[in-house]
């Protein structure tokens, strides 16, 4: 008798492929206006699942090394490039670094979906 062997893979709820396929990734984005001072910019990062959040997600701009909680707003951005970082937490993918753009009297928002780790096993057949 012989016997196949095969993976099998728990898939997570995550609907865009390049967040399944590497620790997580920006998955909306867009720009609103400020009101006030027009000559900076200010970025909100929202972080999702909930249960990333919960276990301690949160987010920078490089190079800070302070962290931000999700859905808090860091203003008085000169416009221009930066790296958003978002903080790994235990449960998720190591999420790694995202470029963004801040602009001009612009608050800009990201969501900031995370990939949980999955497990995988092996599981045995007999063949006919």
């Amino acid at each position: 008798m012989r016997k196949l062997i095969t993976l099998v893979g728990l898939i997570s709820g995550i609907s865009t492929a390049f967040a399944s396929a590497t620790g997580g990734g920006i998955t909306s984005s867009g720009y609103t206006s400020l009101n006030g001072p027009l000559d900076t910019g200010a970025i909100r990062v929202i972080i999702k699942p909930a249960a990333a959040v919960h276990a301690g997600a949160k987010w920078t701009l490089l190079p800070a090394t302070s962290y931000r909680l999700s859905r808090s707003v860091l203003g008085g951005l000169e416009p221009g490039k930066y790296t958003l970082k978002i903080k790994l937490v235990t449960g998720f993918k190591s999420p790694g670094t995202s470029p963004v753009t801040i602009k001009r009297g612009k608050l800009l928002t990201i969501t900031y979906t995370c990939v949980p780790i999955t497990t995988a096993g092996l599981r045995e057949q007999a063949l006919p």
